[in-house]
């Protein structure tokens, strides 16, 4: 079952006992001309509820999912995520991810889907101070989402769509919510 109340979709992954509420899906696109590649990536805030014997279990996450186009095998593993306002920031780290590479014979290019989710906050690990941040910088009103890895490697995703910002906001508020029931 899907259903959507104020921009927030509903999805029942598994009925009574696994359910999530999705924000909004925001997309970005960078070309690179030097380097001849193009990377298009997908970003969207979600908020877990898995029923655990009479206990639940709440989480809240950002899904991930960026897609390189190239003329070259391009890895695109990234290690932290960093959501920046002018005057604030607050890393995450993205330890687990999964990156499927292959040659397009049609397109004459390596595609590289590349696909990875960051732990903001779950009821065992509240992560209070970096919530509140996050929720700040969303409120300045546009943000930058910047990745890098490990060898120096970085790409960045300037995020100014408004609907776009209130929606997560609301995701964010909303769990926070959910948290404080909890």
């Amino acid at each position: 079952m899907n259903d959507s109340k104020n921009g927030i979709t509903y999805k029942t992954v598994d009925a009574g006992n696994f359910a999530k509420l999705l924000g909004t899906k925001a997309t970005s696109l960078f070309y690179n001309e030097e380097q001849l590649y193009i990377l298009n990536g997908d970003f969207q805030p979600y908020i877990n509820i898995v029923k655990n014997g009479s206990t639940a279990k709440i989480n809240l996450k950002m899904f991930f999912n960026i897609t390189a186009f190239s003329y070259e095998k391009f890895d695109v593993e990234y290690n932290y995520c960093e959501f920046i306002s002018s005057n604030r920031r607050v890393k995450f780290s993205m330890p687990d991810y999964s990156e499927n590479s292959f040659y397009n014979y049609k397109k004459d290019l390596y595609e590289t889907d590349y696909q990875n989710s960051i732990d903001i906050s779950s009821n065992t690990n509240k992560n209070t101070e970096k919530l509140n941040k996050l929720i700040n910088i969303m409120s300045s009103g546009k943000f930058t989402i910047k990745f890098t890895n490990d060898d120096g490697g970085w790409w960045t995703m300037e995020v100014n769509n408004s609907s776009v910002i209130k929606n997560w906001i609301k995701i964010l508020k909303d769990y926070k919510l959910l948290l404080s029931l909890y």
